[in-house]
């Protein structure tokens, strides 16, 4: 009589039995399905082009099962769970085996009782925990795109994305058209994951905090809050957080913007290699890279209008200047662990590019930096401080399971910011045709 592994059922072992080169080994998906956490066989999308996420799906790991299955333990909570369901699991959460064979197969409902998920094999050993809830979040929830937080001051919501610990090159590889010279490539490693906003700053926000909106495009509330600087930026996060108990709202670092921005891409933009007016808001008489000529809306659009990058990032690229907290200065050539930029400087970063500026200013790479008082053109995102899910601390020359990009080495260079007029800004929009860019490289 064949004896049975602990936890294997009759129906399994045919699966085992099968003879070795049959038993390839199986790429896997867990996923979340309504309310239910599923392991489902991934499948290739019909152009090849790689896998594909259901639209009503979430996606929460991916992994190979060599083993031909998986040892599933789910664990809940026993003072939170109802007397009679879950009982069996509460005590002494036994192991149960999903064979690669019977998939898909629902792992576990999900609910306030359920406190973490594992799955175990000779080669893999995955906890999933469940999320607490950021003490200054007023909902928190996950898409396809992953993990979101959502505030709501005065009426108006804004939602934040969690991004996770990861490494990526910074900056532009000296084959980039339109690269500046203040782009040297070089490896950061962000140790720690972070919440940040996935969209600039609407003027509705700005006026529920502030009481007064300085924007110019002043059609649509939904519009990014524009004309502010970097200090009225500071004064406007100190009000936020003394209305939102636990916030510790900031301005993201240059590397954490840069970061989000690419989204796990090494292209110039995240959309790829070039972009157009129907992806980001530019000023479309300026093509980047030979590309074609498009519309130049003279304007900035509703934020959330035009797609979002791969972590559900909207408009990093175009619409208006973002403001960061570093001081702008030279790029270092080793690799950094969490860099902040300069200790000391007279000018701010601004990244993104804007309504009114070339396709090239939008790049992911493309930085500038200005006197903190300067308001053209210029808005904001920003992060809460802390209540992110728990990640370790990074080390430099760590692989993060974040990491999407492709390592490569870059030059040193260097590009002197160039200082404002004596008011913070150089001309407002109708004293002169040239762009916030155009201004600095003339």
């Amino acid at each position: 009589m064949l004896k049975l592994p602990p936890g294997v059922q009759e129906q399994d072992v045919s699966f085992f039995l099968q003879p070795e080169p049959t038993r390839r080994p199986v790429r896997c998906a867990l996923r979340q399905r309504g309310q239910e956490l599923r392991l489902e066989a991934l499948t290739d999308s019909a152009d090849g082009t790689g896998e594909t996420t259901p639209a009503n799906a979430s996606p929460y790991a991916e992994l190979t099962l060599v083993d031909g299955g998986v040892f599933v333990r789910v664990t809940y909570d026993a003072e939170s769970a109802s007397d009679d369901s879950n009982a069996e699991a509460i005590a002494g959460a036994p192991l149960r085996y999903v064979a690669a064979g019977s998939l898909p197969q629902t792992i576990a409902r999900l609910g306030r009782d359920l406190e973490r998920i594992e799955l175990r094999s000779q080669h893999l050993e995955l906890t999933v925990s469940a999320l607490a809830r950021p003490a200054w979040a007023q909902a928190i929830g996950r898409d396809a795109r992953g993990l979101f937080a959502e505030i709501d001051v005065a009426g108006v919501s804004q939602r934040f994305r969690w991004l996770t610990p990861g490494r990526f090159l910074m900056g532009s590889p000296p084959e980039e058209p339109e690269r500046v010279n203040n782009e040297v490539q070089h490896e950061v490693t962000l140790g720690r994951g972070f919440w940040l906003a996935d969209t600039a700053c609407t003027q509705a926000l700005w006026q529920a905090v502030s009481g007064a909106n300085p924007s110019e495009f002043q059609g649509d509330v939904r519009n990014p809050v524009e004309s502010v600087s970097w200090n009225d930026v500071r004064a406007f996060l100190s009000e936020l957080n003394r209305r939102v108990p636990g916030l510790q709202a900031r301005l993201p670092s240059e590397a954490e913007w840069e970061y989000a921005c690419r989204a796990g891409t090494t292209t110039p933009f995240a959309f790829g290699d070039n972009i157009t007016p129907e992806q980001v808001d530019y000023n479309g008489n300026y093509p980047y890279a030979g590309g074609e000529k498009g519309l130049y809306r003279q304007k900035t659009v509703p934020v959330g209008s035009l797609p979002a990058n791969p972590w559900g990032l909207y408009e990093m690229h175009g619409n208006v200047w973002e403001w960061c907290a570093d001081w702008y200065g030279d790029y270092p050539t080793a690799p950094q662990l969490d860099p902040t930029g300069p200790q000391t400087g007279g000018f701010r970063v601004l990244r993104g590019g804007s309504w009114d500026d070339h396709g090239g200013s939008a790049r992911c790479a493309a930085r500038i930096g200005y006197d903190p008082a300067y308001r053209y053109v210029v808005g904001f995102r920003f992060a809460p401080g802390q209540g992110g899910p728990a990640k370790p601390a990074g080390r430099v020359g760590e692989k993060s399971l974040a990491e999407q990009a492709t390592l490569r080495p870059g030059p040193a260079a260097r590009l002197a910011g160039q200082p404002s007029g004596p008011d913070g800004g150089l001309a407002r929009r109708g004293g002169t045709p040239r762009s916030l860019t155009e201004r600095i490289k003339h």
